[in-house]
């Protein structure tokens, strides 16, 4: 990774760390790299309990109610 891409990287941090909550820290970062990677789409999922992903936060995609992907258990 090139130093320029590393130093915004720590920019998108920088601004997550200044959200006022976990869902806003989530967009930041999705909004970001989204930007930076100048893609339309970008999702940020986390494991749940079952190891089932769940929607996080997205950009460029209808966030209007829960998205879960079972676990191919």
């Amino acid at each position: 990774m090139s130093v320029n891409a590393m130093t915004r990287l720590m920019q998108i941090i920088k601004q997550a760390v200044n959200a006022t909550d976990f869902n806003q820290q989530a967009q930041v970062i999705v909004d970001g790299i989204s930007r930076e990677l100048d893609v339309d789409v970008c999702s940020l999922y986390r494991l749940d309990e079952e190891q089932n992903l769940l929607l996080v936060s997205s950009h460029g995609l209808a966030n209007s109610h829960p998205v879960k992907i079972p676990s191919s258990k």
